[in-house]
């Protein structure tokens, strides 16, 4: 474990009125143990996110493209050019916002995947440091 987690944890342990006796032969195996399987949960968490968005994705396009294909049918008979404008615009813009939605969630969370795996000991220290007050 890197110095810089240490010295957060130490101080995270100040705050609560504990001290860590690093001497411990069971404190280091006892944390490295605890950082893996909380980069698991991280790493399982940002798969299902994953998941999540890439099926909200797939489920936007299919509507959106249905529901083009029924304004079409819609205005066949009668042509009148700025509700059909309107209709499209309002789809492709409510649509388009979602889908740049979910495609930030989908690479937020690809990015933190990658983080997770090859620097596990930034996302510990970026979560302790955001939640442990520091």
């Amino acid at each position: 474990m890197s110095d810089e987690i240490i010295k957060v944890l130490n101080n995270l342990g100040e705050k609560f009125g504990m001290t860590i006796d690093w001497t411990s032969q069971n404190v280091m195996p006892y944390l490295q143990d605890l950082m893996n399987r909380f980069i698991g949960l991280q790493n399982a968490k940002a798969i299902v996110w994953m998941v999540i968005s890439l099926i909200v994705l797939i489920v936007l396009i299919i509507i959106i493209v249905k529901t083009i294909k029924h304004i079409k049918k819609l205005f066949k008979e009668k042509y009148d050019y700025g509700d059909r404008v309107f209709w499209y615009s309002l789809v492709w813009m409510f649509g388009g916002f979602l889908i740049i939605v979910f495609l930030a969630v989908l690479f937020g969370n690809l990015f933190g995947l990658f983080q997770n795996i090859y620097t596990p000991e930034i996302t510990l220290l970026e979560y302790i440091t955001n939640y442990g007050g520091i």
